[in-house]
């Protein structure tokens, strides 16, 4: 059934422009209707949720992974240091981050499966046998984009780093938020050299639910969006967490091709460069990719020349052999700037 729908996709090409838009629509409509009628909800949605995984975050990063190792001189090398206790091998990485994606994707898949088989009621994310409008799709996935973004930076500010001081010394909330910060600092900040695409991933489990899960599947849920828009919501933003963790340094001839499709988005808004400046002041600032809560919550980039001598000298690749001394220079200069 798949492969003849994949199929009807080449037919298009066939016909003249003026016909194969309007054709285009019809076909996917149609496609989409005979996917919905030939399979359960939850199956459409899982089929969604690992397609978007698959194709938009797992496929770029392995793709990453080749050019590294075809290409080492493309990658920062930092200088020699002691390696995490658990969290530094490649195999380790990967094993951690498909667990992750299994285990998100069953809590989404049974919550759906309460929802609507035990329960009842209308599903979280709708799917239904005709797809939405283009501007319907558009202001959702303006809604949940604004949502998440407000979930993403109080989650990575207020539960990931936490600090005693913030729960005014509650006992509780000090506990209960422990875990959290505890997996994100031993998993994602215990790297040495620069984050990779893996790193996210590879989270720690609840750091991982709390930073790539919930932001991303409780607006739309809240919302109750098409699984049309869901799917495009989680292709964005995979894309965005596997591009902005790549450190990887490509020739001119290669920058000018990937920059117009793919990195221009995230370098032109500095999402790229906040993730690189939160990773090197150790999670002190930083939180959201596109700045704008920084900005608001006082917690955007530093000031002073200290900080900008070292987050310039580490983005020009200046001295790549001695990366993690430059990383380490930066962080000392950010301290004293703090106190």
């Amino acid at each position: 059934m798949i492969p003849f729908l994949l199929s009807l996709t080449s037919l298009p090409l066939l016909l003249p422009t003026s016909i194969s838009s309007s054709l285009n629509l019809l076909l996917l409509n149609f496609a989409y209707t005979t996917l919905v009628l030939s399979y359960h909800p939850l199956q459409v949605e899982l089929f969604a949720v690992l397609g978007a995984c698959l194709a938009f975050y797992l496929l770029p990063t392995a793709l990453m992974a080749v050019a590294e190792s075809l290409f080492p001189n493309w990658r920062i090398k930092p200088t020699r240091v002691k390696p995490a206790k658990r969290w530094k091998g490649r195999e380790f990485q990967v094993a951690r981050g498909l667990l992750n994606v299994a285990l998100a994707a069953g809590i989404e898949i049974g919550l759906e499966y309460v929802q609507t088989e035990m329960l009842e009621q209308r599903s979280f994310i709708r799917v239904g046998r005709t797809l939405p409008l283009v501007g319907s799709l558009l202001w959702d996935l303006l809604r949940v984009y604004l949502i998440r973004n407000v979930l993403y930076y109080t989650i990575h500010r207020f539960v990931l780093h936490h600090t005693p001081k913030r729960a005014r010394n509650n006992g509780f909330i000090s506990d209960t938020l422990a875990p959290f910060a505890a997996q994100h600092k031993s998993c994602y900040h215990a790297s040495s050299p620069p984050p990779s695409p893996l790193t996210p991933l590879s989270d720690g489990p609840l750091a991982f639910l709390a930073l790539q899960f919930i932001p991303v599947y409780l607006p739309c849920a809240l919302l109750h969006v098409h699984i049309l828009t869901y799917t495009i919501f989680l292709a964005l933003t995979n894309l965005e967490v596997s591009i902005t963790h790549s450190f990887l340094q490509f020739p001119a001839f290669v920058s000018q091709v990937l920059t117009p499709l793919m990195l221009l988005p995230w370098r032109v808004f500095g999402v790229k460069g906040r993730v690189e400046r939160h990773w090197i002041a150790g999670g002190r600032r930083e939180y959201e990719g596109w700045g704008v809560l920084d900005w608001v919550g006082g917690t955007g980039r530093g000031k002073g020349e200290g900080w900008e001598e070292g987050m310039e000298r580490v983005r020009e690749g200046v001295d790549k052999s001695g990366y993690a001394e430059e990383v380490e220079k930066a962080k000392k200069r950010v301290t004293r700037r703090r106190s």
